[in-house]
């Protein structure tokens, strides 16, 4: 899943320059600990146009590997939950 991530966030940051640095830093941590962290340090919009782009690149390298139908279930509760009003505000700093 990391490698699939990986490569996500290369293809996206073409969109999103302000995530190469993720992309950069990603290989020796936790890519998902510095992604949060960069997409916090973003507007709202562009955050959410961000992680837009990121599942569907997700989705994409998925469906070539396993198939479109079966990535579609596997990703089903995180569609459905990305869809369903707006994203939660982090308000613990």
């Amino acid at each position: 899943m990391a490698a699939l991530v990986r490569r996500s966030l290369y293809l996206t940051r073409d969109t999103h320059p302000w995530l190469a640095p993720v992309c950069d830093a990603a290989a020796g941590q936790d890519v998902l600990v510095s992604l949060r962290s960069a997409l916090l340090l973003q507007a709202e919009a562009e955050a959410t146009a961000a992680q837009g782009a990121l599942l569907e690149n997700f989705r994409t390298l998925l469906s070539t590997l396993i198939g479109a139908s079966l990535t579609e279930r596997l990703l089903r509760p995180a569609l459905d939950n990305n869809s369903s009003g707006s994203a939660a505000q982090d308000t613990s700093q």
